[in-house]
């Protein structure tokens, strides 16, 4: 009896412990579901945030704005953008989508600090302001020359009244191998005129992932895009190279998102959206258009040929040769023909071009379109 008695407890304390770890795992599995919808929740929060303040930054025309995210340093953030459709948010808990915005970034950032750089697109006149995305513990080297073009982005990247400023450090090809790469979750090297075939020592331990290369032909018109290899660089997959259209002068909007595009796929995927935008501005100043001409067919209500300085010759067909009756014309149905395949947008800059002459020959002595 006594061992029948003895082999009842043993079972009686077996079952109270299997009971007590099933109800143990029970409210551990509810505290490990709870913890990770409140991180889920608390990311989303923290990427709607991000998007209020994207936006903000995008229409804050030439200026940089330096986001606090020492919260966030443990937790990557990513961009990608595929089919105009911009992606970017906490890897593997939150993301938001933006069919807007044109936002050029890395793949992926994981820093205390964000900085955030708007710069308008002139392509004549102004499509949109691009926002360039990038952080303070990433290492941005210029090698080469090209026209002035390391001078004038190592000016833009520091301005005397900013407190804090992008990391941009310049080297000849022939002293590349003084890079010292520090605590950078990133470099980014820019080639202005051909590519080193070798990368520095000083980066040979880092991950593939963490070094990477824009290379600019020597008009500046066109980049590839590159990645590290063990000791080497070799092209990223995707097109290559990419056009970078645009009308040049300081603060190039088109060529600066070709240096903050993480890849061929960000860059060409980004600019669709400028493409979109141009098309919409163009409707825009076609109907201004419409009013400048009825305006001066008041003012010259005569069935004569254009007078010498019948303003009416830069408006309508039958006017000067680059009228800008033609150009919005051609102008709009080349974006159009953009639009549909990125190959098709060489035309764009030539008309953008002859727009820029015909407008500055028509400000001297007549109304401007733009």
């Amino acid at each position: 009896m006594e061992k029948k008695a003895q082999v009842e407890i043993t079972f009686h304390w077996i079952y109270v412990l299997i009971a007590g770890a099933v109800i143990l795992l029970f409210f551990v599995g509810i505290v490990v579901k709870q913890k990770a919808a409140s991180e889920e929740s608390l990311a989303m929060d923290v990427v709607q945030i991000m998007e209020s303040i994207f936006t903000g930054a995008s229409v804050s025309e030439q200026t940089k704005n330096f986001i606090d995210t020492s919260s966030l340093v443990d937790y990557p953030l990513y961009f990608s953008c595929a089919d105009g459709i911009t992606e970017y948010g906490i890897s593997g808990l939150a993301s938001v989508q933006n069919t807007v915005d044109t936002i050029f970034a890395p793949s992926e950032l994981q820093a205390p600090q964000l900085i955030l750089w708007s710069l308008p697109f002139q392509f004549p006149f102004k499509v949109m302001d691009f926002l360039f995305v990038t952080a303070s513990n990433i290492k941005y080297v210029i090698v080469g020359e090209s026209g002035g073009f390391q001078d004038e982005f190592l000016d833009a990247a520091y301005d005397a009244e900013e407190r804090l400023r992008i990391d941009v450090e310049e080297v000849s090809p022939l002293m590349i191998d003084i890079i010292k790469p520090g605590q950078a979750f990133h470099i980014r090297f820019i080639f202005l005129d051909r590519l080193s075939p070798q990368l520095p020592e000083s980066v040979w331990t880092l991950d593939d992932n963490k070094v990477s290369a824009v290379v600019f032909s020597a008009d500046g018109r066109t980049a590839e895009y590159y990645e590290k290899k063990g000791t080497s660089f070799q092209k990223m997959a995707g097109k290559s190279p990419v056009s970078i259209l645009s009308l040049g002068g300081e603060r190039d909007a088109a060529k600066y998102a070709a240096i903050f595009a993480g890849t061929v796929e960000m860059y060409d995927c980004t600019m669709q959206k400028a493409w979109w935008r141009l098309s919409y501005l163009i409707d825009i100043y076609r109907e201004k258009l419409s009013s400048i001409q009825e305006y001066y067919d008041d003012l010259y209500a005569s069935e004569a040929p254009f007078p010498e300085r019948d303003c009416r010759r830069f408006y309508q067909e039958g006017g000067v040769e680059n009228n800008f009756a033609m150009l919005l014309d051609n102008f709009q149905r080349q974006s159009s023909s953009c639009r549909e395949l990125s190959l098709n947008c060489a035309s764009l800059q030539q008309t953008a071009a002859a727009l820029e002459i015909t407008n500055n020959r028509a400000a001297g002595e007549c109304l401007s379109l733009y």
